[in-house]
């Protein structure tokens, strides 16, 4: 197991024992995207599964998708049993994902899933979010990847309940859709299928050097979130800056087998765009 995540357990109980509020460790979620792209399924498994267990264990909460997540790859091991348990723990917990759950239960325990297409949606006085995977203009694969692997986090953070990445991704490709290529995927399907009440589209502009000599990375990406039901553009915020990626910033920012790690680019600029003093997007109901 790597270090950088079999520590969380001992410290969650450390917390838990101290009398601090203890906090499900994101880092770990957005690690085990990572891990899945780069070493497969069982690693990223064990990865998420033990920061649930330590976390549970001290009654920290679990923030939205992780259940969800940790249910699809269990499912992809063949574990059919527990997938549905952990997706239905997702339920539970979050009422917005109602209509995924019922779906994915369905699909793995191959039952008429019908029924559950015909669940209507309801909206939320704060919108959930469906993230679509990165339109990457830059010529630059890093760029794309640095953005998916961490997007998700950021606006779990912002307290937005968000769809589980790997679990929508599962039940995207059983409706016959190529996430592939987002373009191509309309968002009344994305509404019809999950329930989802907007769908955050991301595209990078730019990722570049900044200087022939400095390892700066100039980087400028567009954010649109947009009602599901009325097409309209219920959030915007094109930001610019220059990262140097090959300096940690906090806990887990760098990977030990990468000399750079492009998700601090992406991190830092998605923040700036949540953050902005003119146009930020204000705190979701689970901050």
């Amino acid at each position: 197991m790597d270090s950088r995540v079999s520590v969380f357990p001992l410290t969650a109980l450390l917390l838990g024992l101290l009398g601090c509020r203890p906090l499900f460790d994101m880092t770990v979620y957005e690690e085990s995207l990572l891990s899945l792209s780069e070493q497969g399924v069982a690693q990223a498994s064990e990865i998420l599964g033990q920061s649930i267990v330590s976390s549970e264990l001290v009654s920290a909460g679990i923030p939205p998708g992780v259940y969800a997540d940790y249910g699809a790859f269990l499912t992809q091991q063949g574990k059919t049993a527990e997938a549905v348990a952990y997706f239905a723990k997702e339920g539970e917990k979050y009422p917005e994902s109602k209509k995924v759950v019922r779906q994915l239960q369905a699909i793995i325990q191959k039952t008429n899933t019908d029924q559950d297409l015909q669940i209507e949606s309801v909206s939320h006085p704060t919108p959930s979010i469906f993230i679509l995977p990165t339109l990457n203009e830059t010529g630059k694969p890093e760029a794309g990847q640095a953005f998916d692997f961490t997007l998700s986090r950021q606006f779990i953070e912002r307290g937005y309940y968000v769809f589980p990445t790997v679990a929508t991704r599962m039940l995207l490709k059983n409706a016959g859709m190529n996430f592939g290529d987002a373009s191509g995927i309309k968002i009344s399907s994305i509404r019809s299928l999950t329930g989802a009440d907007s769908v955050l589209y991301v595209t990078v502009t730019e990722w570049k050097k900044a200087w022939v000599v400095l390892p700066l990375v100039r980087v400028k990406a567009e954010y649109r979130l947009v009602d599901s039901s009325t097409g309209e553009e219920i959030w915007r915020s094109t930001v610019t800056d220059q990262y140097d990626p090959t300096v940690s910033v906090g806990s887990g920012a760098t990977l030990g087998h990468m000399t750079q790690d492009f998700r601090i680019p992406a991190r830092s600029l998605t923040r700036k765009a949540l953050r902005a003093t003119e146009n930020g997007l204000p705190y979701g109901p689970y901050h």
